[in-house]
């Protein structure tokens, strides 16, 4: 249950992560943090930016891998990310 329950976080998460980069797409010309921009850029590498209607589950899969293979944390920066120990003491 507990495999299944991680295998459905990570489509979730990587269906934000296509989210947020759409919505940086949507806000260009302007800037955003260097992480944010490292973790754009993985993702636009292997999924373009959506301009017209498609299936989105092979963009969904793409997602969800960056997210499971540790590839989006690499990307951002482990500084990048909560660490529950070190932020919420």
């Amino acid at each position: 249950r507990t495999l299944r329950m991680a295998e459905n976080l990570s489509a979730i998460l990587g269906i934000e992560y296509l989210l947020a980069c759409q919505g940086l797409d949507f806000l260009a010309p302007l800037n955003t943090s260097a992480p944010l921009a490292r973790a754009h850029a993985l993702l636009r590498a292997e999924v373009p930016t959506l301009e017209n209607d498609r299936h989105a589950a092979p963009d969904i899969a793409a997602a969800q891998r960056l997210v499971r293979d540790g590839s989006l944390i690499k990307a951002a920066g482990s500084d990048s990310v909560i660490d529950l120990e070190r932020d919420f003491q």
